[in-house]
Formats: structure tokens, sequence, C-alpha cells
């Protein structure tokens, strides 16, 4: 397995790069696109809600500490 780190508007620009080789490539590199395209679409979300996570926890710490 390999780990690579990417900003988030890196990771859109390799989607858009896949787009493009699709549309180039036809179905000879559409299979292998997709695969890609939802891997990191789906570290995107992973990123995101793990983002959020502190912040919901903080936002219930806080709700806890007022009442």
């Amino acid at each position: 397995m390999i780990t690579l780190t990417l900003t988030e508007e890196k990771a859109q620009a390799l989607i858009d790069l896949l787009d493009v080789a699709v549309k180039s490539g036809g179905l000879q590199v559409a299979r292998a696109a997709v695969v890609l395209t939802d891997d990191v679409v789906q570290a995107i979300k992973a990123s995101k809600e793990a983002a959020q996570k502190p912040q919901a926890a903080a936002q219930t710490e806080i709700e806890e500490l007022a009442a």
C-alpha cells in the first residue's frame, strides 16, 4: 500500500486529469479512472469528516458546560 498526501485542491486537480484521460483514452482508461476517482473522493470526504469531529466535540462540551 502507498500513502499519498494531497491538498484538496491537488486532489481535485487529479480528478480533473483523470476526466481528461477518460475523454482522450475512452473506455480503455475509464475503469482505472473510476477506481482512482472513487478513492480520491472517499479520501476527501473522510478528511472533511475528520476535520469536523473536533468541532462537534468542542460544541458538545460547550453545551454541557452551559447546562
